[in-house]
């Protein structure tokens, strides 16, 4: 996955979106000063011309923890990227291997995520897009253990995942609250079926 969303990095794609160009320069000045381009410390949110409400934090702190794990780059957006792509093909596998139970179509599941166009794309753009998807994964991962059998242990674990999982992209304010109304009415439901069938 790496070395697929590592290839020729410098020349494809040609030019940068505005959020991976946003997020490149505020890392830069984060790993430099601490500080966002406005001077607040350590920020929440990291507004730019582009987008006055504010870049959401996850993005903007991976890539400048990819500026200080792999050196000075043109592109530490593109690298956090491809990072995360990697991680996507891993969660995809762990996924499919829980709800399925067989390697092979674990696999298949992994390679189809790797080779799709949409996530070559944006593995490879340093966009903030790509973010939210192994929030979404994780909690893939663990829905089936909740309906199972749900403990608190696991109905937090999905909220703190979903409640980071908020921070990585405008939509996921709206998306993410939604998985977690979602996880809460089908455990609601089968602890409902289970009380009804006892009864």
């Amino acid at each position: 996955a790496l070395a697929l969303g590592s290839y020729r990095i410098a020349d494809v794609p040609a030019a940068k979106t505005i959020a991976a160009n946003d997020i490149d320069a505020e890392a830069r000045r984060l790993k430099r000063t601490g500080a966002n381009i406005s001077g607040h410390r350590l920020p929440l949110f990291f507004p730019t011309a582009a987008y006055p409400p504010g870049r959401e934090p996850l993005p903007v702190y991976a890539a400048a923890v990819a500026l200080t794990l792999f050196g000075p780059s043109n592109t530490p957006a593109q690298v956090s990227t491809m990072v995360l792509g990697a991680v996507n093909v891993m969660l995809m596998y762990l996924v499919a291997r829980r709800l399925f139970e067989r390697h092979l179509v674990a696999l298949s599941a992994a390679v189809f995520l790797l080779l799709s166009p949409v996530h070559v794309i944006y593995t490879r753009s340093g966009d903030n897009a790509l973010y939210p998807v192994p929030f979404v994964l994780a909690w893939l991962w663990c829905l089936p253990t909740l309906m199972r059998q749900p403990t608190a242990a696991g109905v937090v674990l999905v909220g703190v995942l979903l409640g980071i999982g908020t921070y990585t992209h405008p939509s996921a304010l709206v998306f993410m609250p939604i998985l977690l109304l979602l996880t809460g009415s089908i455990i609601w439901r089968d602890e409902r079926r289970m009380t009804l069938a006892v009864s």
